[in-house]
């Protein structure tokens, strides 16, 4: 596994396969370097905050306008 190869997978927009040698990246390279750029691949790839609290938003507006809508 190389740094080389989960950044051509970056660049490709295959982020799974991004995401996954930057794990095996990150727990098991020698220097300091390798393993923060494996770090900084892991938080470009990963899902944002906003989006989490915008679906749970979503979810609970649909769920208050089904329970007061059939009341």
């Amino acid at each position: 596994m190389s740094l080389d190869a989960a950044h051509r997978a970056f660049e490709a927009g295959d982020f799974a396969e991004a995401r996954r040698l930057a794990k095996v990246l990150q727990g098991s390279a020698g220097d300091d370097a390798t393993r923060a750029a494996a770090t900084e691949i892991l938080k470009r790839t990963g899902i944002d905050p906003l989006i989490v609290y915008l679906t749970a938003g979503c979810v609970l507006l649909f769920v208050l306008i089904v329970y007061f809508g059939a009341r």
